[in-house]
């Protein structure tokens, strides 16, 4: 009975043993929980707001602003949208405002975001609010403003306390609105001197002291054309302009900019040179030509800018000096100097013609130009863009006569040399006549035209070249690849290497391989050989020393063709007589190649 009694008792106490282990792990988690949920702060979602979204603001419906500032030597200013909803600077002056600038401001303020509201503040002194280092105020459609903006001391964690007027509420929004917004008017001028569009420009007249006025017209057939002035020694009233010079003049006008607003409504011009402006540029815009003109006087002292101001205004501007040297032209600056209009990637024929000979080259059926006349050859491309190019870019270093009674003075009567000029698509081709030389310069002019031009003489040597100057001077056409066998004799050697593969091999004396660089290197000098001058007549192939030649190498190709090139005594200190072995015609080569071609047995053999 009694051991009933402990195993009953046994298991009553080890049954509240696991209940209270139980209760207690439960206790133990509903406790971390309560002291982990305790200890751990609730998040706060911050959202700052931007002024505009706070206030109720579109800044599209703003139509005036006012900034004052509590710095004295900051004048207040007043900005307003025009009939034509342009930003225009009303006070303390009238004029045009920067675009871009005042939409900036209007960022720079309607963008701050909200990062601290401290409600119901009456105090303001204590923020800087009282007497605000900055106020704006900004009006939609009423005659008071809609909203003002008071910007007071800087503020913790990199802020500034601001304040809508009308509120009761402080506000802090980032610091840099002090900055951004404490800007004196001038920062909010437009600096655009002369405003205009390009497109709209029909004419320009250039003023100088105590000269004839330069005046360019645009035609009605879209030409600019510049008067010639009466008392000139010219017999012409138009000549075509340069519109080089005339866009660069318009370019300099256009993108002119103030560098400083000296003083506005200033009666005294003499002071800054403008009473007698060295310069007045008046451009004429659209079908009633209304003009505006820029006055230039004065040099700024000590300074690199000069003052200008426009004809219509009574403000005074300065600018950098570099508008006298774009404004400073002659009629001759402005003329049109080019000597003959034609395109020369459309030419496909020319003759070069002089007292003693004709040259006549030709495009061929594969766009290759030859020469056709006196003789049949392969023409130099690059001789012949060259030269093309410099009849293109010719342009006059001075108009001798307009319209001369005689061309007897200029030796153009009975030209030494013509050029002329055939281009696809046109009927009739181009003339251009040469004439005496006068100095390093000589008289030239086109058939169609009655101008005597003075071009640089260098030209006239030029187009009196022969055939010899045109042809082709590559001497050896091959592709190093395609060469099968380089066969080289000098003094008494001879050697013969034949390509077996990638790998070159001597055959002659010897039968080994050879240096397959040493090879390369000769067939790349081979290749890249150029005729100096041609040799012209016939001359005495055993004077040239080509009946025993110094070296003679022979390159024969895969399709078997060979070609053999003969290298005879010195022509002169830099050249040597050379001939391949067909056709006869002798010509010039670097001396140099001699040497770089005479290769003994152990150069070639591989190391």
């Amino acid at each position: 009975m009694r051991n009933r009694f402990y195993v009953l008792l046994f298991e009553v106490i080890e049954m509240n043993f696991r209940n209270t282990l139980i209760l207690l792990l439960v206790f133990t988690l509903l406790l971390s929980t309560f002291l982990f949920l305790r200890g751990k702060k609730p998040e706060k979602k911050e959202i700052q707001e931007k002024i505009s979204e706070t206030y109720a603001i579109k800044r599209d419906e703003i139509k005036k602003i006012r900034l004052s500032f509590k710095d004295e030597n900051t004048k207040p200013f007043l900005i307003a949208k025009d009939a034509e909803n342009r930003w225009r600077l009303v006070d303390p002056i009238e004029a045009a405002a920067n675009q871009d600038e005042v939409e900036v401001l209007l960022d720079d303020l309607l963008n701050k975001r909200i990062k601290q509201t401290l409600e119901d503040e009456t105090d303001l002194s204590k923020f800087g609010l009282d007497e605000p280092t900055v106020q704006i105020e900004l009006w939609t459609s009423s005659e008071t403003p809609d909203k003002t903006f008071l910007i007071g001391n800087p503020a913790v964690g990199y802020s500034v306390y601001a304040k809508e007027k009308s509120s009761d509420s402080v506000i802090t929004i980032e610091s840099s609105a002090l900055t951004d917004l404490s800007k004196p008017y001038t920062d909010f001028r437009d600096d655009t001197v002369i405003g205009f569009s390009l497109g709209d420009v029909k004419g320009i007249t250039l003023n100088y002291l105590n000269q004839n006025p330069i005046i360019c017209n645009l035609n009605t057939e879209g030409t600019w054309m510049v008067d010639i002035p009466s008392d000139s020694s010219a017999v012409i009233t138009q000549a075509k302009a340069d519109k080089t010079e005339i866009d660069d003049i318009l370019d300099a006008l256009k993108n002119l900019k103030v560098k400083v607003f000296e003083a506005d409504d200033v009666k005294n011009l003499s002071q800054y040179g403008l009473d007698k402006p060295r310069i007045e540029a008046t451009i004429a815009l659209g079908e009633n030509r209304a003009s505006k003109t820029l006055l230039v006087g004065k040099n700024v002292p000590d300074a690199d800018r000069v003052y200008v101001k426009r004809q219509d205004s009574d403000s005074v501007f300065s600018v950098d000096k570099d508008i006298v040297n774009d404004l400073k032209k002659t009629v001759y600056d402005l003329r049109d100097k080019t000597v003959i209009d034609f395109q020369r990637t459309d030419v496909t024929k020319f003759e070069l013609k002089s007292s003693d000979k004709i040259v006549v080259c030709e495009k061929d059926n594969l766009g290759e130009w030859r020469i056709t006349q006196p003789g049949e050859y392969k023409a130099d491309k690059y001789a012949i863009d060259n030269l093309l190019f410099d009849l293109d870019s010719l342009k006059a270093r001075e108009f001798a006569s307009d319209k001369p009674e005689s061309l007897t003075p200029y030796g153009l009567d009975n030209p030494q040399n013509i050029v002329t000029l055939y281009e696809s698509g046109e009927t009739e081709p181009k003339v251009l006549l040469f004439g005496k030389k006068q100095g390093n310069s000589v008289h030239v002019k086109t058939e169609d035209a009655d101008t005597v031009f003075l071009v640089k003489g260098i030209l006239l040597d030029k187009v009196d070249i022969g055939v010899a100057e045109l042809r082709d001077k590559i001497v050896l056409k091959f592709e190093g690849d395609d060469v099968q066998k380089l066969e080289l004799k000098h003094d008494d050697v001879a050697i013969t290497c034949v390509k077996q593969g990638v790998n070159w091999r001597i055959t002659v004396p010897t039968n080994e391989d050879a240096d397959n660089d040493e090879v390369t290197n000769i067939l790349n000098k081979l290749a890249e050989l150029r005729v100096e001058k041609f040799v012209s007549g016939k001359p005495d192939v055993a004077i040239a020393g080509l009946d025993k030649p110094q070296v003679q190498v022979t390159v024969t190709l895969k399709d078997n063709t060979a070609y053999t090139l003969l290298i005879g005594k010195s022509a002169n200190n830099e050249t040597v007589y050379a001939k391949l072995e067909a056709p006869e015609e002798l010509f010039l080569l670097r001396e140099t190649i001699a040497n770089d071609l005479k290769k003994t047995l152990d150069d070639l053999r591989e190391k």
